[in-house]
């Protein structure tokens, strides 16, 4: 499973949307670094978690748009293009499954830890949270796990980056209208949503047994699927 996920590592990050996310993520950073000072008048850095909790943020509301973008097709293409066929006489599929969703959560975690030290280092009134990071970190392991799961079940590339696609505007937007809209069905749609856990200390282990709950049926249902 190491070298299949390396092999895709090398192969499947090689591109120019996986360059432009990068880059756009190290424009969000620059601008923490730069108007950092900002961002602690507008929310109380006093203990110096601001500048990174609002920049997590930033992060998890632009994430769920860059990871359909980038992987919405990680399984549905290997399927329709027949590459899993040359590979599958030699790893399983539940390894396969798995590199390419590791692929994925390996890409995001190293956009979000090198943010995270370039800020520290040009910040010195930026405070590093664990409890901040590891939220952040579940979010991106949730979001992909459900993306990984939607290319599975989508009949073609372009049907799993409609739905991804839409389920990134729709959960920001159950998150959004709950804080103005006092409703009982938002509340309980809210549960489901990765943008409720961000400030969330030990109730963030209910997104991960969501998280491994999506990756569990994923793998089930690709191990069941034609190739």
């Amino acid at each position: 499973m190491t070298s299949l996920f390396l092999f895709y590592m090398k192969r499947d990050l090689k591109s120019f949307k996986t360059l432009i996310v990068s880059a756009v993520y190290f424009f969000i950073t620059y601008l923490f670094i730069r108007y950092g000072d900002s961002v602690g008048r507008i929310f109380d850095n006093s203990d110096g978690f601001a500048i990174l909790k609002v920049m997590y943020a930033v992060f998890a509301f632009v994430g769920f748009l860059f990871g359909a973008s980038l992987f919405s097709n990680i399984i549905s293409q290997g399927i329709s293009s027949r590459d899993f066929r040359f590979i599958l006489p030699y790893q399983s599929r539940r390894a396969l499954y798995f590199s390419k969703f590791l692929m994925s959560f390996v890409f995001f975690l190293l956009q979000i830890l090198i943010s995270t030290i370039v800020v520290l280092v040009f910040r010195e009134d930026a405070v590093f949270s664990s409890q901040q990071f590891c939220n952040i970190s579940i979010f991106y392991f949730y979001m992909l796990s459900i993306i990984t799961f939607i290319s599975t079940i989508s009949k073609n590339d372009r049907t799993a980056m409609l739905l991804n696609i839409i389920i990134s505007i729709i959960y920001p937007a159950i998150f959004l209208f709950s804080n103005f809209v006092n409703n009982n069905f938002l509340d309980m749609l809210l549960w489901i949503t990765p943008y409720h856990y961000i400030e969330k200390t030990w109730e963030v282990l209910f997104l991960m047994i969501l998280s491994v709950a999506f990756l569990c049926i994923g793998v089930s249902v690709f191990e069941k699927k034609e190739i």
